[in-house]
């Protein structure tokens, strides 16, 4: 079910919920998924880049938080 159109893209409840979600709580998304490119079946990238969330890699938290691993 579609609930959430914004700038006509339609993003799936279940996907929008999420990221609307980490938006709120945390200022970045960590994913390792990859981008579609497909808006009409978005995964959690394309959901960030159109809603201007931040989303990295987990190698990317590791070097941005600077952490060590012993």
């Amino acid at each position: 079910m579609n609930l959430f159109n914004q700038n006509q893209i339609v993003y799936s409840l279940d996907t929008s919920s999420l990221i609307e979600a980490y938006r709120f709580l945390y200022p970045v998304v960590v994913t390792e998924e990859k981008s579609t490119g497909n808006l009409q079946h978005p995964r959690i990238r394309d959901v960030c880049k159109v809603s201007n969330i931040e989303c990295v890699r987990i190698s990317g938290i590791v070097k941005r938080e600077n952490w060590i691993f012993e």
